[in-house]
């Protein structure tokens, strides 16, 4: 015999009631008690689905307990089951809502950042634009390019100095092109 077909029988045999007289007990538990259970759910929770779900949840928790019932406690019993299972439900709706606030949260930061990146990349390519040729080629050598100053001096293109001059003036102009393109 399956281990689950053991389990009910263990079960049922506690209870000490056979099979089919427990299954027409909790199914007329369930008709007694279906309605006021969804009822006391939706007034706690507010939403009728929702209610609903968790009701089926209560009387699945009620059938897998149904060995622990005593007959003449039934309606407090369920009513109790029904109080847990709220309970989880708002423990589990708490911590959904945290985890997707700091998602969202996140999101928001990415998205803005993204979004003032963007902006600041579209604003350096409009400003870059505006830059005389020889200014342009200075930066893109020395801030993209990745060159040195010192490189280029040994190889004769210019004096170092010559070349800190010349890039200096070049930064200062992007600056000012930067300051009016952004404002």
């Amino acid at each position: 015999m399956p281990i689950s077909k053991n389990i009910q029988k263990v079960r049922h045999e506690a209870m000490g009631i056979p099979r089919k007289e427990q299954s027409a007990y909790f199914t007329s538990l369930y008709e007694q008690y279906h309605k006021s259970i969804c009822v006391y759910v939706y007034h706690r929770v507010g939403n009728w689905h929702i209610a609903e779900e968790l009701s089926q949840d209560i009387f699945l928790k009620a059938y897998l307990a149904l060995d622990r019932l005593e007959s003449k406690m039934a309606k407090s019993w369920l009513y109790k089951i029904a109080l847990n299972t709220v309970r989880d439900y708002f423990k589990s709706y708490s911590r959904r809502n945290d985890s997707m606030s700091e998602i969202e949260t996140c999101f928001d930061i990415v998205t803005s950042d993204i979004a003032e990146t963007v902006i600041d990349q579209l604003t350096i390519q409009e400003t870059f634009e505006q830059l005389k040729p020889q200014h342009r080629a200075l930066l893109t050598r020395y801030h993209i390019q990745g060159y040195s100053q010192a490189e280029d001096a040994k190889a004769g293109i210019a004096t170092r100095d010559e070349i800190k001059q010349r890039t200096y003036y070049a930064r200062r102009v992007f600056k000012d092109a930067y300051r009016k393109t952004a404002n």
